[in-house]
């Protein structure tokens, strides 16, 4: 599910970037003033997945970036000693609250930039009906 595909994540950032990307809100961690500012927010993402306890739960948000891809942090998928994956069966929920979330989308692959604190995430299928943070914003505007 991991990859370093270091030629398609520069396409994809390239053609990303230049279509305007330059907002968006990833956060980490299982606090509750961040999840309640992420939810003010309807293209970001609560990426659960499996740790290796066998426990699932809330690993990082993400933003909607592409109706089929995510922008999230790269630490948020790896174990800091190791550089090994910390989640498997990695889904995301766009619904306020991810505990009870009723709409999931499972991700198919995971980019991790080579050098940079980033992944790029492929959904499964394209995210219905939530309007990506791309194309918003222009470049130098917050």
């Amino acid at each position: 599910m991991f990859h370093a595909h270091k030629l398609a994540l520069a396409s994809l950032l390239i053609c990303l970037f230049a279509k305007g990307v330059s907002a968006g809100l990833i956060l980490q961690g299982n606090d509750a003033a961040h999840i309640a500012l992420g939810n003010q927010f309807a293209a970001v993402g609560a990426v659960q997945g499996t740790n290796s306890a066998n426990v699932t739960g809330l690993a990082q948000s993400m933003s909607l970036i592409q109706p089929q891809w995510g922008l999230a942090s790269k630490h948020g998928f790896l174990d800091s000693a190791n550089g090994n994956s910390l989640y498997t069966n990695l889904r995301v929920s766009f619904d306020g609250n991810f505990q009870t979330a009723n709409t999931w989308y499972n991700i198919a692959e995971v980019f991790l930039h080579p050098t940079k604190d980033m992944a790029i995430m492929r959904f499964e299928v394209p995210v219905q009906n939530i309007t990506p943070v791309s194309g918003r914003f222009k470049r130098g505007h917050s």
